[in-house]
Parts: structure tokens; C-alpha cells; sequence
């Protein structure tokens, strides 16, 4: 029987740290996640504890204990608004993530899985004694015509491969609605992965005559759930548009600025410093685009990386059209957008070239992109 083999059990239990580690956006159990990092220098370097996790029986372990390991994550979350700086409805998705990554690896969650009321209760009163509602950092989107100034200000007509590789991301994440995540690594240390990130080879041309025609690369979408979050989906963007061409961008940087050997574009980063062959990470995006921003003399402290998904969606809002379309290209609430990726070719192509084109002139348009389309709390940072 297997369980005779040497070391079977082993490497049984290495494979499953490894397995349910897998299961995460970090490839780590969300171990590198804010949350429990905090987590940690609280239980350990703050009350001195010998170690994060904190199983407990849930049959044997008396109401009490219990009880005083709620009062821990309660103080906890204290201490994320109060000391740390944290607003209280994050503090509350910090202890989900906490209690997720304990069940993760002990099969438990914290306090035994009792439940977390308690301290969801304790948040909200909180947040009520402050006398003021939660104060959100709102992200303004990019307008396509203020990205094309900003390209041209700062890197001119002659750009060199990385300013290249910046320029067509930046285009290619405002044109197909992508978050940056999904172009680049948002992983510490820029760890890239060619299962979640695309490459070189997840970019396709049709060409007539040697001439691109069409673009279309393919990535995840980061908010899918199970196995749909491992399936790369088709973004079809347009060749070239009034304010910005990122099918044309990717064309000149694939083929000409900065291209690859054809064995070596699965491995290599679609977006990539030259220099070193790594990939571009959402922190670089995120300060590239804040330094644009701050050239063409716009605010670039209300920037951040998220601000090209919001500036595509903007941009739709203000061309008209409706939220079904606005959702569905920008991949939003759920997977049903995957059956129309074939059935809606002509609306996508018109709409994408809607984007580009799209001479958005006030911020009006930016709050009509929220409501029109329904979007997620992910798009308020």
C-alpha cells in the first residue's frame, strides 16, 4: 500500500502546503499579503508570541479561551486603525484575509472558527465614534488624450525600448480596460509567472501584406475565481485611434523596438525592462504614470496604476455606451462575459476604437462610469 512507502506521508504534507499555497494570487498562501504580514509583526514582535498560528480544537477548547482569542483579533483590528493607520472597513477585510490564510494551513480558522461578529461589530461602532465616514483615496481616470500628450511630452517620437515597453502598456491597459496586474507583476521582488502574466506569445497580429490589420493579446482576469482564474481571454485592442494606437504600439515594440527570438517570447515578459529582461511591475507603472502625469502638469498624486482601467471605462461612459458593454469588456462581476467573446467581435472592435478616440472633457464622466457600470470596490483605492 502506499502509505509503506518511504517518507510517504512527507511528502504527502509537502505537497499539500504546496498545493493549498497554489490556490492564492501570491503562489504563497498569501503569506506576502499585507494583512498577514501585519499579522505577524503584531502576534510576534508586538506581544512577543512564539508563532501566528494559533490552532485550537473546536470541540475540547473551553467558550472562554475562545472567547480571549476573539478579544486577540479584536485588538488586532484595533491596532490596524489606531496604530497603524488602516480605515476600519480595511481592517475588517485584513482579519478576513488573516483568518483565510490561518484556515489555509491549519484547516482551522482563528479562535477555533468561532465566529468573527464580534469584531466586525466592533469596526462598525468604531468607525461610528470617529463621527465621519470612511475616507476613501479616489482615483481619477486617464484621459486618452491627456496619456498622449504626457507620451509624447516626456519620451518624444524616438523612444528608446523601456520607455517603449511603459508607453504600450499604458495603452494597452486604457484601451482594453485591463487592470495593471494583468500586464505586468504585482508580485514582490517582480516575480513573473507565465501562467498568470502574459508574454511575448500571448500577443497576435492579423497582418494583410505584412501590414497589422488586428491585435489581440490574451490575459487573465485577476477577479476570477477557480479554474477560470488560470484561463487567458482575448482582449482585442484597435490598431490605431485619434489620441492613442495600442495595437500599432504593440507592433512597434514587438517587432521592431524591442522584439525576441521566436523561442524565446513564451518566457519573456509582454512588458519588460530591456536591461535586466524582467518584467515591468504595477509599483513601476504606478510611479511612471504619476511622473507623466505631473509633466503635462496634472495632479499626479490622484494617479495610480488603476487609473487606466478607469480611464477605458470613462471613456465608454462618455462615448455611450451601455453598461452591459461597459461590463462586459471590462470583465466585471462575474465570468458570463466569456460567452459573448465571440458573438460581440463587431461591438468590441467598435467600442475599443470609442476609447481611443474619446475626447473625454470633464470629470463628470468619471463618477457616470461607476454607476453606469456597477463596478467593484476594487476600483476605489
Amino acid at each position: 500500500m502506499a502509505i509503506t512507502q518511504p517518507c510517504f506521508y512527507e511528502q504527502y504534507r509537502q505537497a499539500s502546503l504546496r498545493a493549498h499555497a497554489a490556490t492564492t494570487a501570491d503562489g504563497k498562501g498569501n503569506t506576502s499579503h499585507t494583512a498577514v504580514q501585519h499579522w505577524g509583526r503584531f502576534i510576534i514582535i508586538g506581544l512577543k508570541l512564539p508563532c501566528m498560528l494559533r490552532p485550537l480544537d473546536p470541540m475540547s477548547t473551553p467558550l472562554q479561551v475562545k472567547l480571549g482569542e476573539i478579544d486577540l483579533v479584536e485588538s488586532y483590528a484595533w491596532w490596524l486603525v489606531e496604530q497603524v493607520g488602516v480605515n476600519t472597513e480595511s481592517a475588517w477585510e485584513y482579519v478576513g484575509t488573516v483568518n483565510a490564510w490561518h484556515q489555509r494551513f491549519c484547516g482551522i480558522g482563528l479562535a477555533a472558527g468561532f465566529t468573527m461578529k464580534k469584531v466586525q461589530s466592533f469596526l462598525h461602532g468604531y468607525q461610528r465614534l470617529q463621527g465621519e465616514p470612511i475616507k476613501r483615496r479616489k482615483r481619477i481616470g486617464v484621459r486618452p488624450a491627456h496619456l498622449s500628450m504626457a507620451i509624447k511630452a516626456s519620451y518624444g517620437t524616438q523612444s528608446n525600448a523601456l520607455q517603449m515597453n511603459y508607453s504600450a502598456c499604458f495603452e494597452c491597459a486604457l484601451a482594453g480596460i485591463v487592470r495593471a496586474g494583468e500586464l505586468v507583476t504585482g508580485f514582490p521582488r517582480g516575480l513573473w509567472k507565465k501562467g498568470r502574466h502574459p508574454s511575448r506569445a500571448d500577443v497576435h497580429f492579423r497582418e494583410v501584406d505584412g501590414v497589422p490589420m488586428e491585435c489581440v493579446i490574451y490575459t487573465v482576469n485577476s477577479k476570477a475565481k477557480g479554474e477560470q482564474s488560470m484561463i487567458k481571454v482575448p482582449i482585442r485592442l484597435p490598431m490605431q485611434g485619434r489620441f492613442l494606437s495600442p495595437g500599432m504600439a504593440l507592433w512597434q515594440l514587438t517587432r521592431h523596438v524591442d522584439p525576441v527570438p521566436e523561442d524565446k517570447r513564451n518566457s519573456t515578459p509582454l512588458f519588460r525592462d530591456p536591461s535586466t529582461g524582467k518584467s515591468l511591475t504595477v509599483k513601476q507603472i504606478r510611479e511612471e504614470l504619476r511622473r507623466l502625469m505631473n509633466i503635462i502638469g496634472r495632479d499626479g498624486s490622484m494617479y495610480g496604476a488603476h487609473s487606466l482601467r478607469i480611464g477605458g471605462a470613462t471613456a465608454l461612459s462618455f462615448s455611450g455606451a451601455p453598461p452591459h458593454i461597459i461590463k462586459t469588456m471590462g470583465r466585471w462581476r462575474s465570468d458570463a462575459y466569456l460567452r459573448y467573446l465571440r458573438d460581440c467581435k463587431s461591438d468590441f472592435n467598435y467600442y475599443s476604437r470609442c476609447i481611443i478616440d474619446a475626447n473625454v472633457d470633464d470629470y463628470e464622466a468619471d463618477e457616470q462610469a461607476f454607476e453606469a457600470a456597477d463596478l467593484d470596490e476594487e476600483d476605489w483605492e
